[in-house]
């Protein structure tokens, strides 16, 4: 829930540029006309424009509460398409992404080596480079404020995603250790470096600390991890032989290693998969198995793995019965089901179909794990065994439920309900999904206050998307600009601080 508390009081502190001295809020009949102009906008925009669409059928929302409105949310109540990010099909494909700041800033690089950060809410970039070479690693800070990448041969680049310039490069043996990660304030970038893990304070980016991590080569990538015994989170770096070595950063201390079980007898390339924020368990793939990971520590004892393979999850899909807290729905009733499969149903799960050899998964904050199909066509939604309701789903990401050659993946908590990701595709598009759904029929959504208002406040985790100010004059010209998901957050922002 605090990332979502982050998510909303960024939105609530954004300010309302370009609002008229003469623009005023409708009252009565007025607003209620103008929600239902916008509702029938959006299903208008259904399958067609979807962050048109989800975002006009929010400000509906935020005006009344009528059954065309209740109609427009009703298109957008299971798992859909919110909206494409702008790229340019000479970029390539995005195999590296990275989301912060609850789903607001998503980062990718390119296989080549085009680094992109875009506003989640609007899908434009706001920050555009190019690396010398491929990009082999990519981080995020937390806030979502810098962006790193770097190279096989070295070469280290961060960047400010406000300004979109250049603040810091460097260069590191090409045969040392590798991995990039910013820590949990995003006060100081981590990379390994030689026979070491150097620190960099990301606000001087002068002079470095340095952390042994030997032998030089032994660490090929970099995660945060939550250890209950600890005050703050245990810097994990995994090997290629899959030995997890430990260090407190904050104490500049390294704790004992902890070794991976079913590993291959010869040294193999591990990764760690994206995260938007410190979990108890971080993906990880090698050796062509993807698990999960995470290290307790008892008081008086060794450290302890834990371990969950994912090449062998339950093949029972959500019963959409059972109400089970992670949204459940039957996948019947008016929803404006469009070609970008929004109101479709996921693809029955087989054992055949689950996965084996996948892209590293990316676990959320709600005890969640999205990653793709060993033949990377669709992608893998399931909790985790700390969720109670492990269900596991399959969606296409093509229209009507279609397959995609999935190349990338990055996802965040949204809520209780589904997490949200976003995918980079083999053709180059990089598509936003929401997994998030209503819970229905236990809880049918109805023409009054309560009900559409906690969908509304549903959709704005759930899609982080808003009309830019171009398209509020067009379609609330005369209206103050402040998009009703500013409001709902901070509302409920006041209220979860009460």
């Amino acid at each position: 829930m605090t990332a979502l508390v982050v998510f909303g009081s960024l939105l609530a502190g954004c300010d309302a540029p370009g609002t008229d001295a003469k623009d005023s809020e409708p009252r009565g009949a007025a607003r209620e006309a103008l929600s239902v102009r916008l509702a029938e906008r959006s299903l208008k925009a259904a399958g067609q424009e979807p962050r048109l669409a989800t975002a006009l059928a929010q400000e509906a929302a935020g005006l009344g509460h009528g059954e065309k409105v209740v109609a427009a949310l009703n298109a957008l109540a299971l798992p859909h398409l919110v909206l494409p990010l702008s790229t340019d099909p000479a970029d390539g494909a995005f195999g590296l992404l990275r989301v912060a700041s609850g789903g607001r800033v998503v980062a990718g690089v390119s296989d080549a080596g085009v680094v992109v950060v875009w506003d989640a809410y609007t899908g434009k970039p706001v920050l555009r480079d190019r690396l010398p070479a491929a990009a082999t690693e990519l981080a995020l800070s937390p806030s979502g404020t810098l962006a790193a990448a770097a190279t096989a041969a070295g070469d280290v680049r961060v960047w400010s995603t406000g300004t979109g310039k250049e603040v810091a490069r460097f260069t590191r043996p090409a045969d040392g250790n590798t991995g990039l990660a910013f820590d949990i304030e995003g006060a100081h970038l981590l990379s390994g470096s030689g026979a070491a893990i150097e620190i960099r304070d990301t606000n001087i980016w002068t002079g470095t600390d340095r952390m042994p991590a030997e032998p030089a080569g032994s660490v090929r990538d970099l995660a945060f991890v939550w250890d209950s015994a600890f005050a703050e989170p245990t810097l994990l770096a995994v090997s290629n032989g899959g030995v997890l070595q430990r260090f407190l950063v904050g104490q500049r201390k390294q704790l004992d290693g902890v070794p991976l079980t079913k590993v291959s007898r010869e040294p193999v390339p591990h990764r760690f998969g994206p995260t938007a924020g410190v979990q108890r368990l971080v993906g990880l793939t090698g050796a062509g198995r993807s698990r999960l990971v995470g290290v307790d520590t008892a008081p008086h004892g060794p450290p302890v793995v834990r371990e969950e393979f994912l090449d062998s999850v339950g093949t029972e899909p959500r019963d959409p019965m059972e109400g089970d807290g992670a949204g459940s729905d039957e996948y019947e009733g008016d929803t404006e089901g469009g070609t970008d499969g929004t109101g479709s149903s996921p693809a029955p799960v087989t054992p055949e179909s689950l996965p084996g050899e996948v892209l590293t998964p990316s676990v959320t904050q709600d005890d969640k794990w999205v990653a793709s199909t060993s033949d990377r066509s669709q992608a893998v939604v399931r909790g985790t065994k700390e969720d109670t309701s492990a269900y596991t789903e399959l969606w296409g990401l093509g229209p009507g439920g279609k397959p995609e050659s999935i190349k990338g993946l990055a996802a965040w908590d949204s809520g209780n309900d589904g997490p949200t990701a976003a995918f980079g595709l083999d053709d180059g598009r990089v598509l936003l999904w929401t997994f998030s759904r209503r819970r229905y029929p236990e809880n049918p959504l109805r023409p009054e206050a309560v009900s559409v208002d906690s969908e509304l406040l549903r959709l704005c985790f759930a899609a982080p998307v808003e009309l830019d100010e171009p398209e509020w004059r067009k379609y609330l010209p005369g209206v103050p600009y402040k998009p009703a998901c500013r409001a709902a957050l901070e509302k409920f922002n006041k209220g979860y601080g009460d």
